[in-house]
């Protein structure tokens, strides 16, 4: 009798152990798929802007390019200066001569041109040639980012990724380029970020961090983004409690 009382209890508590294991589970893939959701809308809002960014500064280059206007005329000054006005994340667009800046859409033909700092970066797929916080070139001594093609050159808006500067608790997001070799833009606490480029979060593996990844080939832009989602019991002791009380009901 006593033997057969002992047998039910163990087995009570199997199906009770059990119960639990399977109920922390599926929490697990539960708040998996909302850390998941999260990093997505974020990673995707940051990678559209940064394409967007990229689209619009070579589109730019391009159209300047091909512009049959004499380096800094009247006739080209004027272009540039409707061109600043009318493409958005950019301060203003400019050409160069011999490694200098002689001229800008928005202060005309300089006085005393400015020699252009070491580049930071040629990107092959565009042929464009990238400076990063370059200074000594906006006025005020503002660093700006700054692409160009030919004899061309653009300065991004210091507010083009403005609203990703101070992201939420556990969110991070790096655009850079396709081989992971130079970094656009970065945000949040980023070490780490660029090996896990071309990786996203399956949704059956359980994991803390969660990866968004995505890669605009055109014009080698690609952010990855992840989020450290914290653990279960840290971020709703009451839902872990219930967890374990379906394990119990199991």
């Amino acid at each position: 009798m006593e033997a057969g009382r002992r047998s039910i209890w163990i087995i009570c508590l199997v199906w009770v152990f059990l119960g639990g294991i399977c109920s922390l589970v599926i929490a697990e893939f539960i708040r998996n798929h909302s850390a998941d959701e999260y990093v997505d809308y974020y990673g995707s809002d940051v990678f559209q802007n940064a394409v967007s960014v990229a689209e619009t500064s070579l589109t730019v280059l391009r159209t300047l390019d091909r512009s049959d206007n004499a380096p800094c005329s009247a006739e080209d000054l004027e272009e540039m200066r409707g061109v600043v006005f009318a493409a958005p994340y950019l301060t203003d667009v400019g050409r160069l001569r011999d490694g200098y800046l002689v001229c800008t859409g928005i202060w005309g033909e300089l006085a005393m041109p400015v020699k252009m700092p070491p580049r930071s970066q040629v990107v092959g797929v565009n042929a464009a040639t990238l400076w990063k916080g370059a200074r000594g070139i906006a006025p005020a001594g503002l660093a700006v980012d700054m692409s160009s093609f030919g004899n061309s050159v653009v300065m991004t808006a210091p507010t083009a990724f403005a609203r990703y500067e101070d992201p939420a608790e556990r969110l991070a997001a790096l655009v850079l380029t396709s081989d992971a070799s130079y970094s656009y833009q970065s945000f949040g606490d980023t070490e780490g970020l660029a090996p896990l480029l071309g990786s996203n979060s399956d949704w059956y593996r359980i994991a803390q961090r969660r990866v968004y990844s995505r890669c605009n080939d055109k014009i080698d832009v690609c952010v990855v983004a992840t989020y450290d989602a914290p653990a279960l019991l840290k971020t709703a002791p009451l839902d872990f409690l219930l967890v374990l009380a379906g394990g119990v009901s199991a």
